[in-house]
C-alpha cells in the first residue's frame, strides 16, 4: 500500500468520525482530497461503499433514537421526489439549477447559523423542502443538504437527528449505488482498500459516538449548519 492510499485512510478516518457525530457530510468532506489521491471513479466508488457501511452501522446501532414516523415520511416523499427528478433531468435545462441550489443552501444555513432566533420557515413549507430534496437527489444525487435542512426543522434532538438521517441514507444510498457504478470498479485494489477501511470505520464510529455524547445541542446545530455551508460551497465549486 502506497503513500496515497495511507493518506486516504487517514482522511477517511477523520471525515467518518465527523459523519458519525452528525449523521451526514463524511463523503462530501472526504471527496475532494480522495479524488486527488485515488482518481475520480475509484474515490467515488470507495467512498460510496464505505458511506453505505457507515450509515447502516450507525442506523442499526442508534435505531432506538430514530424517529420512525418521520423516517417513513422522509423515505416516502424522497422516493417520490427522486422519481420526479429522474424525469425532469431529461426534459429541462439544468445549467443554472445546481449553482442556484448551492447558493440557497449557503444563504439559509448562514442565516440559521448567525441569526438562530430569526423567523423559521412556516410549517406549510416543510413538505415542499422535502420534495425538493428528493427531486434534486434524483437529478444530481446531491439532495442531502436540503434533506438535512428539513431535518433541522423537525428533528430537534441531536441523537434523533443523527439516527434518522443515517437510517435514511442506509436505505437510499444502496439504491443509487447499484444503479450508478460500473462493475469494473469491483477490482482487487479497490476491494483491498475498502477492507482496510473497515477497522478504521469501526474505530471512527466509536470516536464519533464519544464526541456526539460530549457535544451540546447548541454546538451540534452550529456544526450542522457549518457543514451545510460547506456542502453548498462544494455544489457551486
Amino acid at each position: 500500500m502506497g503513500g496515497n492510499e495511507l493518506l486516504f485512510l487517514f482522511v477517511f478516518f477523520v471525515t467518518n468520525a465527523i459523519m458519525t457525530i452528525t449523521g451526514f457530510a463524511g463523503t462530501m468532506l472526504a471527496m475532494p482530497v480522495s479524488i486527488l489521491l485515488l482518481g475520480v471513479e475509484d474515490a467515488r466508488f470507495i467512498l460510496n461503499v464505505t458511506a453505505i457501511l457507515t450509515c447502516v452501522f450507525i442506523g442499526i446501532q442508534q435505531w432506538k433514537y430514530a424517529n420512525k414516523k418521520e423516517l417513513a415520511k422522509i423515505l416516502f416523499v424522497m422516493l417520490i421526489g427522486m422519481a420526479m427528478g429522474t424525469v425532469l433531468y431529461r426534459v429541462i435545462p439544468l445549467d443554472f439549477l445546481l449553482p442556484a441550489y448551492g447558493i440557497v443552501i449557503i444563504i439559509v444555513s448562514l442565516q440559521r447559523l448567525l441569526f438562530p432566533q430569526a423567523a423559521q420557515l412556516p410549517r406549510w413549507a416543510y413538505l415542499p423542502v422535502l420534495i425538493a430534496a428528493g427531486i434534486i437527489h434524483g437529478m444530481f444525487v446531491s439532495g442531502g443538504a436540503l434533506l438535512v435542512m428539513y431535518a433541522t426543522l423537525v428533528l430537534l434532538d441531536k441523537s434523533e437527528f443523527r439516527a434518522t438521517i443515517a437510517a435514511t441514507w442506509a436505505v437510499l444510498d444502496p439504491t443509487f449505488f447499484v444503479l450508478n457504478f460500473d462493475l469494473a470498479l469491483w477490482n482487487t485494489e479497490n476491494m483491498m482498500l475498502i477492507g482496510a477501511c473497515i477497522p478504521l470505520l469501526v474505530l471512527s464510529v466509536w470516536l464519533g459516538n464519544w464526541m456526539h455524547k460530549k457535544i451540546g445541542q447548541d454546538w451540534f446545530m452550529k456544526l450542522t449548519y457549518v457543514l451545510l455551508v460547506l456542502s453548498g460551497l462544494s455544489i457551486i465549486v
